[in-house]
């Protein structure tokens, strides 16, 4: 039977169709399933709608457009399997070229720019990449040591400049001290309370191995810090509250036996007074004396001025001495009195600083020291029987007494901020915090 032209254009695209899936699958059942197709196709005499748009009044225009589209099929078909097709000139060919001991391929597309360009032209150079991958893997090692270490500065304060000391273990430099204790940050701010007695020891320390001869809390900031001197010629800082190692810096800034030792205004700097005839002036956080300023007597105590930070007044044979920090070489003022009354034991500055206020040693027997509470009402004592005496500030009547347990309490000194709370240090070295 003779095949109208739809039904040839209709035909050939089916024969498209059928070349398609056979290049692109390997299925036999899948191109069995095509050739049944197709025989139903040629055996039918009536032409498919494919959802109406082949139906019988189509015009000749659209015939002329199916016939070109089958046209494009066949030729798209022909094609694909041409390694020459415009597809394939934009993938890109790799070339590949000597560097050294080593073959290295390079992508170069084909085109007429890229033709132009030779393998020789393009440089390669495998030594910095090398290095460069070395140094970032020893970078990337080395950061991960740091981040380890730096953790562990921080969780356990183990440190990288380690002294050897007796009492204290390892003296830990890079070990952060100055900071506001979570004890002392919600009494700062707050009006001070009335102070109790206190009835139980918080904390204990042997301490030193000779005499403690003072003890003193820092400034209220950073009044977990407690600063200590004995007649071992050392000087050392405690941190309070806390679960590392609580002293902190061990001071060797003396030849002989530490008398006397003072915060600065700041709180970073220690004053203190030795039997080398030496008042130094110490660096906390470094460990380092600033200055030293050479007596001609031993000196048994020292004093900042309340308002000027830079003078300081030292006790020595019947004799004061105003200092200033900036002129180590030579003392501002000495003061005498006309007759000898002996070694001074110990100077204190009135609150404005325009006077000043000494005792001597004209007894034989033990320094002992006394401090007030923060409130005012009470006066702590030392005693040589190792009791520690409460009085009343306003009528002076005794009314407590407090066992220590020590041989003799040669000092004692109330904490700034915490009421209830104060420190003792004993002849035998032993530093004691009360609460």
């Amino acid at each position: 039977m003779k095949m109208s032209n739809f039904e040839k254009v209709h035909y050939k695209s089916k024969k498209a169709m059928e070349s398609l899936q056979q290049y692109c699958s390997d299925s036999d059942e899948s191109n069995q399933n095509v050739d049944e197709d197709l025989s139903q196709v040629n055996d039918s005499s009536e032409k498919p709608e494919y959802f109406g748009l082949f139906s019988s009044d189509l015009s000749e225009n659209y015939d002329r457009h199916s016939k070109a589209l089958a046209h494009q099929c066949s030729d798209a078909i022909g094609k694909t399997s041409d390694k020459e097709h415009e597809f394939h000139k934009n993938v890109p060919s790799f070339s590949k070229v000597t560097v050294g001991d080593e073959t290295v391929s390079i992508d170069r597309p084909q085109s007429s720019f890229w033709n132009d360009i030779q393998t020789s032209d393009v440089k390669v150079d495998i030594n910095n990449k090398e290095k460069a991958s070395k140094r970032t893997w020893t970078e990337s090692k080395k950061s991960k040591y740091d981040i380890k270490k730096k953790s562990c500065n921080v969780d356990y304060g183990k440190s990288k400049s380690i002294q050897t000391v007796n009492n204290c273990g390892q003296i830990d430099f890079s070990r952060k001290i100055y900071y506001i204790h979570s004890k002392i940050t919600p009494m700062l701010h707050t009006k001070t309370s009335r102070c109790r007695i206190p009835f139980k020891v918080e904390w204990t320390n042997p301490g030193h191995q000779g005499v403690t001869n003072r003890i003193e809390w820092n400034i209220p900031s950073y009044s977990h810090l407690l600063v200590s001197c004995s007649l071992d010629t050392t000087v050392k800082v405690w941190s309070m509250w806390s679960q590392l190692e609580p002293c902190v810096r061990q001071l060797r800034v003396h030849d002989r036996a530490v008398r006397d030792v003072q915060w600065s205004g700041d709180g970073r700097q220690l004053l203190s007074a030795g039997y080398d005839k030496i008042a130094a002036i110490t660096d906390v956080e470094k460990g380092n004396a600033v200055c030293r300023f050479h007596h001609p007597d031993y000196v048994t105590c020292s004093r900042f001025h309340p308002i000027l930070p830079q003078q300081f007044v030292t006790g020595t044979s019947s004799c004061i001495t105003l200092w200033d920090s900036r002129t180590a070489d030579r003392p501002i003022r000495t003061l005498t009195y006309k007759d000898k009354f002996g070694q001074v034991q110990d100077v204190v500055f009135s609150r404005d600083g325009s006077q000043l206020f000494s005792c001597s040693d004209l007894v034989q027997g033990y320094n002992l020291g006394f401090d007030i509470s923060p409130d005012g009402g009470t006066v702590y004592s030392a005693s040589s029987d190792g009791q520690l005496y409460c009085y009343d500030f306003q009528s002076g009547r005794h009314y407590r007494t407090l066992s220590t347990g020590l041989d003799v309490v040669v000092d004692v000194a109330c904490h700034p901020v915490l009421p209830s709370t104060l420190a003792t240090c004993a002849w035998d070295g032993t530093v004691q915090v009360w609460h």
